[in-house]
């Protein structure tokens, strides 16, 4: 897991793979990479697909969109 690029994770808190996620985020940041996580509260697993579903799930989704949009146009 050592020099990949920069990684953005995001899981929900009620994501059924959470513990795993959080698992490959320990390991990720261990070998030195550039990592940002987020645990987003009260969101599912597959929040992203279902963002129209509510109102929580769409800003869930926006919120993962502008950290990603601003990580790939950064200088």
């Amino acid at each position: 897991l050592q020099n990949l690029p920069p990684v953005q994770l995001a899981v929900g808190s009620r994501d059924r793979v959470l513990e795993q996620s959080l698992a490959f985020a320990y390991r990720l940041k261990a070998a030195g990479n550039a990592l940002d996580l987020q645990v987003l509260p009260a969101v599912p697993h597959g929040f992203n697909v279902m963002s129209a579903a509510t109102p929580l799930f769409a800003a869930a989704a926006a919120r993962v969109d502008r950290l990603l949009a601003r990580r790939l146009w950064e200088g």
